[in-house]
């Protein structure tokens, strides 16, 4: 979502898996990712914020066990 001049993104945590908020401004090959946040999970829905800039974003978010 969006609101504020950010985008808003929530997903759900499980206990002890850490997630990897990446962003990219094209998913025209070669895709280049980049490193929004790390959070360590811990049950609960996280939530991340980014300010809305002039390029877009696309979002994805990884799980490491």
């Amino acid at each position: 979502s969006t609101a504020g001049g950010m985008m808003n993104l929530s997903f759900p945590s499980a206990s002890g898996v850490t997630y990897e908020v990446l962003y990219t401004s094209s998913l025209n090959s070669p895709i280049t990712w980049q490193t929004n946040t790390t959070i360590t999970g811990d049950g609960s829905v996280k939530a991340v914020s980014d300010p809305i800039g002039a390029t877009k974003r696309f979002y994805r978010v990884l799980e490491h066990h």
